[in-house]
């Protein structure tokens, strides 16, 4: 019996890694594009949310600026425009951005998806970058993706993404997911980037911002690339792990702890609120898209593999037990198990993937606007 879960448990957690990345890669891999058009880029604006920043955003306009000035050392011409926009705040974000050139704006929508499309408003960039308070880029990335920017072929960039004093498992998860973005790349862009800064041609992002308009978003950084990928299926999301080169945005405060599960259930909603009503038009519209969509849909639910990993475990010891064989590998299998799947199935993230599974099967639904800013 415990064979049959962890079979089942290893083919879901192959179909929440690597199998879908691999798969588009060999059968759907986008042609390379030789001598095609470059565009200039003499203009660029940063678009930054804010709800209750305080400190945080001083970091990231502080980062913002270093890497404006070290593009422009190359980049003679470059005109780089900050806009904030402050919702709903309660604290002194505001005084955040004293000593930098920056045009804010307050606003009283309690979204970070409606304030970003009124900062885009004030926008007339050919690229924009959508960024979070917190993040703070290396000073060499705009300098180093500008030349990126000019391909025609290309929609969206994003950087890769660290987490300030991160732990050691959490830094193989997010080198992991780097890897498994990187192959995307080769069928046309993952479908998902990291919210923490991404860069979108401004006249494709107000295409997407249209298809998607008449619903709130709740993960912005999944909905817009994947109907980028859906309406323009010749261009590219170009995903940059290469922290040697610059590529890379580290989250300087990571949300306090007391934040995560409320944080968790939030993006849990967002995942089932795009599988929900994009799934369909990629279906219909770019198979090719829905592919590598279902990595995605997967690792939503990787508390499965995960718990039928530990019910294997259990279960052989169990078998072991029965059987009258020796006790010493039962014995070793819940000292050593029991702590770890006890640790695994607190942890914020896992009873976020579960509730996930809960909601797909039907059971405890949740109203997808309960969650705004997190």
């Amino acid at each position: 019996m415990w064979w049959i879960l962890l079979l089942v448990g290893i083919v879901l957690g192959v179909l929440a890694c690597p199998f879908f990345p691999i798969f588009s890669y060999y059968f759907y891999r986008m042609k390379e594009v030789h001598g095609e058009q470059l565009i200039d880029v003499d203009s660029f604006d940063v678009l930054i949310p804010c709800h209750n920043e305080k400190n945080r955003l001083r970091e990231t306009l502080a980062s913002i600026q270093s890497a404006k000035d070290e593009a422009q050392k190359i980049f003679k011409g470059l005109r780089v425009n900050v806009f904030v926009g402050l919702d709903s705040c309660t604290d002194d974000t505001a005084t955040d951005a004293d000593g930098y050139s920056v045009e804010i704006r307050s606003f009283s929508l309690r979204s970070k998806w409606r304030v970003l499309q009124e900062l885009l408003r004030s926008s007339s960039s050919e690229w924009v970058a959508f960024v979070d308070a917190g993040a703070v880029w290396d000073k060499r990335i705009l300098r180093n993706a500008l030349p990126y920017l000019c391909l025609e072929n290309l929609s969206c960039f994003a950087a890769g993404y660290r987490v300030g004093r991160a732990g050691r498992a959490s830094r193989y998860l997010w080198l992991l997911e780097a890897l498994l973005k990187t192959i995307e790349n080769k069928s046309g862009g993952p479908i998902s980037v990291h919210g923490a800064t991404v860069f979108y041609r401004r006249e494709s992002l107000v295409a997407a911002l249209k298809a998607l308009s008449g619903r709130q978003w709740l993960n912005d950084d999944v909905a817009l690339p994947l109907m980028l990928r859906v309406l323009f299926p010749l261009q590219r999301i170009l995903y940059a792990a290469n922290g040697i080169g610059g590529f890379v945005v580290t989250d300087s405060s990571p949300r306090p702890k007391s934040q995560e599960s409320t944080a968790r259930m939030r993006m849990v909603l967002g995942n089932l609120q795009w599988i929900r009503f994009l799934i369909p038009v990629a279906y219909r519209l770019a198979p090719r898209v829905l592919v590598v969509s279902l990595r995605r849909i997967f690792r939503l639910i990787w508390a499965l593999p995960v718990g039928l990993f530990v019910m294997a475990l259990f279960s052989a010891a169990l078998e072991q037990t029965i059987a009258g064989a020796s006790l010493i590998w039962p014995a070793v299998i819940i000292f050593f198990a029991l702590p770890i799947a006890m640790a695994i199935f607190k942890n914020p993230a896992f009873k976020a993937s579960w509730r996930a599974l809960r909601m797909i099967f039907g059971v405890n639904r949740q109203l997808e606007d309960d969650f705004k800013w997190s």
